[in-house]
């Protein structure tokens, strides 16, 4: 999900739809996050992403996402979520 220019506010990037089943089995239960890798469209991968169970992007580097802009990539051009 990205955000739409109409918003008041941002929207947390989030991982497509049909990538939530491999997320929620990489998630540890006390926290309901994981630490993964990210593979793009293009063949890119990108490490050191936190993501919550419901594929909400939390942070990126260490660093909190707030918004799809903080990203160097669309949620969209995601294709694989792996365990990091």
């Amino acid at each position: 999900m990205e955000t739409h220019e109409h918003s008041a506010a941002p929207t947390r990037p989030s991982l497509p739809d049909h990538l939530l089943a491999s997320v929620s089995t990489l998630c540890k239960p006390a926290s309901g996050q994981a630490e993964v890798k990210l593979t793009l469209k293009n063949g890119r991968t990108v490490y050191g992403i936190v993501v919550r169970k419901d594929g909400v992007i939390v942070s990126k580097g260490g660093r909190p996402v707030y918004a799809a802009q903080e990203l160097r990539f669309r949620p969209s051009e995601i294709v694989e979520v792996s365990a990091y």
